[in-house]
């Protein structure tokens, strides 16, 4: 068991070329991204983990390799964080 903050699942729109929000353990009034919200695939940890297909594990935010992310984390105090592939 890994002990965790946030949960959530991103599935590829190819009609808009992003990540959407298809669901996660957050409610609205928290303030952060829900079912529906997108991320981009440039400058992002999520686009970098579906464009290449391996896992991400930052112990710390990189917002020389994901520049895009420095906003997210800002606004959400995300500090870490672990993202992985779903591949069929």
């Amino acid at each position: 068991f890994m002990p965790f903050e946030t949960i959530g699942l991103a599935l590829y729109d190819t009609e808009h070329k992003f990540l959407r929000i298809f669901a996660n353990n957050l409610s609205a009034d928290q303030g952060l991204l829900g079912a529906g919200d997108v991320f981009h695939l440039e400058g992002t940890p999520a686009g970098w983990v579906f464009k290449t297909g391996n896992g991400l594990l930052l112990k710390q935010p990189d917002f020389e390799r994901f520049p895009a992310d420095r906003e997210y984390v800002a606004a959400r105090g995300r500090l870490s964080g672990c993202i992985v592939p779903l591949i069929s």
